[in-house]
Parts: C-alpha cells; sequence; structure tokens
C-alpha cells in the first residue's frame, strides 16, 4: 500500500525506506570503523577512501528521507530518477554540500538580496565538493600517472588528510543517524504523520518558487522534526 503518492512503486511506503535507510546507515558505520583500522596500522590512502565512500552512504541517508517526505505529502515520485541518484556519485556529493558552510559570495549574495547569484555560488560550490570528494577518493585507490610524473596513493593521501576524512565522516554519520530516527517515527504512525505533513504544506509552498527539489523536501523534513517536537512536549 502507498504511503499517499500517486506512484505505487516499490518504494513509495516509509516502512520500506526505513528499512532500506537502516540498512544503508549500518553500512556507513561499518565503512567509517573499518577506516579508522586501516588508520591505525598506516593505511591512510586506504582509510581516506572508505571514509569517503561512507559519506556517500550517508547522503543516500538524507536522499531516502526526502523521498519518504515527497511520499508523505502525496506528491508523485519518480523511483527510476530516485534509484539512479543513489547510485550517483555526482548526486550523493551534491547532496552533502547542502551540510557544507556558506561561502562568502553565497552569503554576500543573500546579504544585497540577489537569490540568483547565491544560487550560482552554491552550484558551483556543489560542483567543487564533488571534484574534490571524486579527486581525494580516485587518488586514494589508484597510481596516477600525469605525463612524466606517477604518483602513488601513498604519495598523495597523507596521514592529516585521513583523519580530516574521518572527522568529516563523523559529522555525516551523526546526521545520518537522525534521519533514520525521524524515519522510525515516521513509520510508526505513517497515517498521523501525513496529516501532519499535509498540515505544514503552506511552509513548503512558500518554496513553490525553487528549483531544487531536495531543498524543499528538506525544509519539509525540518518542519517535521519541530511538529515531532511540539507534540513531545504536549504529552
Amino acid at each position: 500500500m502507498s504511503d499517499g503518492t500517486a506512484d505505487e512503486g516499490k518504494w513509495a511506503t516509509v516502512g520500506r525506506l526505513r528499512k532500506a535507510a537502516e540498512a544503508v546507515e549500518r553500512n556507513a558505520a561499518e565503512l567509517y570503523r573499518e577506516g579508522l583500522l586501516l588508520r591505525q596500522h598506516g593505511a591512510f590512502a586506504r582509510a581516506a577512501a572508505l571514509h569517503q565512500i561512507s559519506n556517500e552512504e550517508c547522503a543516500k541517508v538524507d536522499m531516502i528521507g526526502a523521498h519518504a517526505a515527497s511520499c508523505l505529502m502525496g506528491l508523485p515520485v519518480d523511483e527510476k530518477k530516485f534509484v539512479q541518484a543513489l547510485a550517483s556519485h555526482k548526486a550523493k556529493n551534491f547532496n552533502n554540500a547542502y551540510f557544507s558552510a556558506v561561502l562568502d559570495e553565497e552569503r554576500a549574495a543573500k546579504e544585497r538580496g540577489d537569490p540568483k547569484a547565491a544560487l550560482e555560488a552554491f552550484r558551483l560550490q556543489q560542483a567543487n565538493i564533488h571534484r574534490e570528494a571524486n579527486e581525494l577518493k580516485n587518488s586514494s585507490l589508484y597510481v596516477n600517472m600525469r605525463g612524466d610524473d606517477v604518483q602513488s596513493p601513498l604519495d598523495l593521501v597523507s596521514e592529516e588528510t585521513a583523519d580530516e576524512m574521518a572527522a568529516l565522516n563523523l559529522y555525516f554519520l551523526d546526521m545520518a543517524g537522525g534521519h533514520v530516527s525521524l524515519l522510525r517515527k515516521l513509520d510508526e504512525n505513517v497515517g498521523e504523520w501525513r496529516s501532519a505533513a499535509r498540515r505544514i504544506m503552506s511552509t513548503v509552498l512558500n518554496l513553490k518558487g525553487t528549483k531544487d527539489p531536495l531543498l524543499v523536501m528538506r525544509k519539509l523534513l525540518k518542519e517535521l522534526v519541530r511538529e515531532m517536537r511540539v507534540r513531545k512536549q504536549g504529552t
């Protein structure tokens, strides 16, 4: 049975999405722990690679949550695009960019009331984050041969980089755990939360003009968290 979406496919129920998110989060945590073990044995490059892969798994958890929000709201969802996005390194790195620090260019554009320039600055930041993450992962796994220069992962990935990636990984893991907890809450009473999602639809509609559906879904999730806190205080 669907959770109110026009799409009756496999990934149109919160229960299925919760189980998927739980499995992805477990894998992300295992990758993190294995990365720490490799780092302890001096395998800094491989450790950094595992932490980046774990970061991408954490992005999948967030993307699953956004998809679940669409289902709760009764919005039409494209399962093919959803599954393709989960397998796309670019989509996952772009998603993680939402949790990065706001750069001066974007902040300045917002302050002068130029949303188009702010979005362009953020899109550039997303592209840079994806490029850097992908280059780091490749450098951690493969020998680079550029012109007359031959560089192995040992030459390119330092202990400091491995530690920085571990810290970043822990940051994303913490958020992924929160997203899974929210999905569990939603799954406990889908009908009640579907009603709540539609009650706060007016908030999401304030973003109707945005061309970024993930931003809309993330706003919805924040509102759902707020709704949960209000309900908890009332019990």
